[in-house]
């Protein structure tokens, strides 16, 4: 292993990853230096998951107890999250990172450690539990109770597909050339079409001199009655039919600008502050008329906060939001 740093870069680098490695019981993983720091688990050094295959049966594993124990050391308070990393051409979905933030101040971004799954969930999420936890949601944020609505899959789409089968094969034992389509398709039918797959409340923040900050939510409509989200195995928050919601010109349509970096910022409000300093408004679908000149903001939402059963976890996709207090108000909410 060499060493491309000086000693005191170097051991500013690997700090985490030796503190760790102290703490594992007879070293469960060790430091190596290759296009970026990377942990290779000592028990199974040969393993392909370590090698050659992009993931494998324990990786997860050890990535979750690594941020746990990062958390806990550097950032007690912090907000485990769950995302995206890197896609590589071919692969169906982007593979998995787990990263860990917490606010400089010291105040809690997330609060109850114990609320956040584990890799291996007690008991499996289910459509139940997402409806539940979208009422309680919408009760902190004192938006109404209905304001999530389930989405589904779009049937149409798999009625398709199920026609172009043979037929002498049924849906759940189909022999679809593609695999990723052949799992989706069954995945879909065990569920059954009908069943909601997530619920998603529509949600944005709107900023004023006069009322200040506030949650905002829209009651969708739909052509179709039923929100019905684009195929695909992506989390429920990257397939929303936008596109099929009443039109907005693009002078009345609610953009999501982030603040400027470099401006001066006041301090993050307590986390008390953010929990009940809101005001929260419901919005009914705006008029089919088109606008020709600029309006107050009176119509329209189209970001949404997803709620899903996803891989045995209750998974909450957040929404984009101009900054960071906004952010930190809905975490602390969840």
């Amino acid at each position: 292993m060499t060493k491309p740093y000086s000693d005191q870069q170097w051991a500013a680098i690997t700090s985490a990853g030796y503190e760790v490695d102290r703490r594992l019981k007879d070293g469960d993983v060790r430091l190596s230096m290759g296009g970026e720091p990377t942990f290779v688990s000592a028990d199974d050094m040969d393993g392909a998951e370590w090698n050659t295959a992009a993931v494998g049966p324990t990786k997860r594993v050890y990535a979750e107890e690594l941020i746990r124990r990062l958390r806990s050391r550097f950032a007690p308070g912090g907000l485990l999250h769950y995302g995206q990393g890197k896609w590589y051409p071919g692969e169906q979905l982007p593979r998995w990172a787990f990263a860990v933030y917490w606010r400089g101040d010291g105040e809690p971004l997330w609060q109850n450690a114990e609320l956040i799954d584990g890799e291996a969930p007690e008991s499996p999420a289910t459509i139940k539990d997402a409806q539940r936890f979208s009422v309680g949601l919408t009760e902190k944020l004192g938006l109404p109770k209905n304001s999530a609505m389930p989405a589904y899959e779009d049937p149409a789409h798999f009625l398709l597909i199920e026609q172009k089968l043979p037929v002498n094969v049924e849906a759940k034992t189909n022999k679809l050339d593609d695999p990723a389509e052949r799992a989706r398709l069954i995945r879909v039918f065990d569920r059954g079409i009908e069943t909601a797959t997530s619920y998603v409340l529509p949600i944005q923040v709107w900023h004023s001199q006069e009322h200040g900050r506030r949650w905002v939510t829209e009651r969708w409509a739909l052509r179709r009655e039923k929100l019905f989200l684009l195929p695909g195995d992506s989390p429920a928050g990257f397939r929303l039919p936008l596109s099929g919601l009443p039109y907005v010109a693009p002078i009345n349509y609610p953009q999501v600008i982030p603040s400027d970096p470099m401006t001066q910022q006041r301090p993050l409000p307590r986390r008390e502050v953010l929990l009940v300093n809101r005001r929260a408004v419901t919005l009914e679908v705006p008029a089919a008329t088109l606008p020709t000149e600029p309006q107050e903001v009176v119509g329209a939402v189209r970001t949404a906060l997803t709620i899903e059963p996803r891989d045995g976890h209750l998974q909450i996709f957040m929404p984009p939001v101009i900054d960071a207090e906004d952010y930190a108000a809905l975490i602390a909410a969840v």
